[in-house]
């Protein structure tokens, strides 16, 4: 096992259990989605059966470059009051969790997000782990807080604000940063990408549903009516999702500059080779790049 699986594999992600109830949540609690006009159930549904799929990017798959970041700031003493800005499912608070554990170190976490559903999966995640948190419904340019964060951490946000919204939202974490605080973020990088956002192409979407299909045959558990369903909303999501492309690590460093943040850190890692015939597409790591990014507030 590589470094980075064995890594990742020490956070406790018990998909299995949860995919079902993300599915059921979203049916219930999603609401209005700004990518797509109707509700974001077609996302926050199907996203934990991406990951239990194995094809989904998400904190826990870039755990090399977090972990160390967050117990960095654990090890410390004087970062427990940690925000995450924006949240798929409960990765990044499993993440935050792994890395605050390991250094037996005390954690106030606050997770916002404008939708309910990832946010009942925080919490039902920190119950599990006897982790006390708070939740907000919010977009997380409209909060405002009294007692200043220690650190804000958050996972590929950035594409989901076009490049004249990120410097406010990165402002906007910096103010909810007390002075010293820390702003700790992997964003995938779109350096060839030509359009204003980035779509699933014709092929990679068939690709990825056929993915989705093969692998949901081969997962043991799965009935035969979650099978159909997942090849009904594996393309479903193809179809809606898209995303606003950060084009380099100099675009990030300038933004976070901007926000009189000092960047401690900012690495690009570089996909090795992948079989030719693994899907791509937003969301889907594979001949992706990412930029992890450690900033801190002056």
């Amino acid at each position: 096992m590589s470094q980075g699986a064995a890594t990742s594999a020490a956070i406790d992600e018990p998909l299995e259990l949860s995919a079902p109830i993300a599915r059921e949540m979203a049916g219930r609690l999603c609401g209005h989605d700004p990518l797509s006009g109707g509700t974001c159930a077609w996302y926050h549904g199907f996203w934990q059966y991406v990951r239990l799929l194995g094809l989904g990017a998400s904190p826990s798959a870039h755990a090399t470059r977090l972990l160390p970041a967050l117990r960095s700031s654990a090890r410390t003493g004087g970062h427990p009051r940690l925000l995450i800005s924006g949240a798929a499912d409960y990765s990044m608070l499993a993440t935050v969790v792994t890395a605050y554990s390991a250094e037996q170190a005390r954690l106030r976490p606050v997770v916002v997000d404008m939708c309910a559903t990832p946010l009942h999966m925080c919490r039902w995640y920190a119950d599990r782990m006897h982790c006390e948190i708070a939740t907000v419904v919010s977009d997380i340019r409209s909060v405002s807080v009294a007692d200043p964060f220690d650190v804000v951490c958050t996972h590929a946000f950035l594409g989901y604000f076009s490049p004249a919204d990120r410097g406010p939202l990165i402002a906007k974490w910096a103010s909810l940063l007390r002075p010293g605080g820390r702003i700790v973020t992997v964003q995938r990088i779109r350096s060839r990408a030509d359009p204003a956002v980035v779509s699933f192409t014709p092929h990679e979407k068939a690709a990825f549903v056929a993915r989705i299909k093969s692998a949901a045959r081969d997962k043991a558990g799965l009935d035969d009516a979650t099978r159909a369903w997942l090849s009904d909303a594996a393309r479903n999501y193809a179809e809606r999702f898209w995303t606003y492309p950060v084009a380099s690590s100099d675009e990030l460093a300038h933004l976070f500059e901007d926000a009189a943040c000092d960047v401690d850190a900012i690495d690009v890692v570089v996909p090795e080779e992948q079989d030719a015939q693994q899907p791509s597409g937003p969301t889907i790591p594979a001949r992706a790049e990412y930029a992890f990014v450690s900033a801190t507030r002056r």
